[in-house]
Formats: C-alpha cells, structure tokens, sequence
C-alpha cells in the first residue's frame, strides 16, 4: 500500500513539473497551446520494443499544406513507461518533425498527436 502512494506522489511530481497530466492512467506530454476550434492534423499509434542496454528511437513526421499553421503536439502513453527524451521542430509551422527516445532497456508505446488550425491565405 505505501508503495503504491510513493509511486502515485513520484508520478504526480514529474506531472507537476514537466507540462505533461496523468489521466485514467495516461501520461499527457504537451508542448504548445490548442485554442478552441483546432484540428487534429495528425494521429498515429506506435510500439517499438525494447531491446536490453540500447535506447529504442522513434522518428516522426508530418508535412502540411501551406494552410496550416501547427501550435500543438501531444505525446499520450497508455502505459506508464518513461520516455527518454523529446525533440521536435519549432511549433508555428506547417510542418514537424519528432524524435522520441526510451531510457535505456525500456520500449515506447504511444500515441503522437499534432493539433493546429488552417489558415486563409497560403
């Protein structure tokens, strides 16, 4: 029983401190601000194994029309495993790229989703 609650506290202190929610024991990542009326441009589930003492890396991109104007990415794993690291692309484009790294021995699963709006002129 106290395991669990030192687990929930941990958990809760890297919500609190790295923009990311824990919900219905989902881990939420976001970077960026959705405002009302965004779509989602992109969304893709993705599992890579893990393999032992090696960091599995998963490369994602999404290129729009010259329409779209990117301001959110949201990385949801349904499974509480630790992500590495995430590096992207400068948000306020029409494009993005994403690189997702495990720590090391350890495998992703996710679901990548990429919000923005359409603009009018192109």
């Amino acid at each position: 029983m106290m395991r669990s609650f030192i687990i929930i506290a941990v958990l809760s202190a890297l919500a609190a401190c790295y923009d990311c929610a824990v919900i219905n024991n989902e881990v939420v990542t976001t970077k960026g601000t959705a405002r009302e009326g965004d779509v989602i441009f992109f969304e893709k589930t993705y599992y890579v194994p893990a393999e032992p003492f090696s960091i599995q890396r998963l490369d994602v991109a999404y290129y729009g029309n010259s329409t779209t104007y990117i301001n959110q990415i949201r990385i949801i794993e349904p499974r509480l495993n630790p992500i590495g690291s995430v590096t992207s692309s400068a948000l306020g484009k029409t494009f993005m790229q994403l690189r997702i790294s495990s720590v090391v021995g350890g495998f992703l699963h996710l679901t990548v989703q990429i919000l923005g709006y359409y603009t009018d002129s192109p």
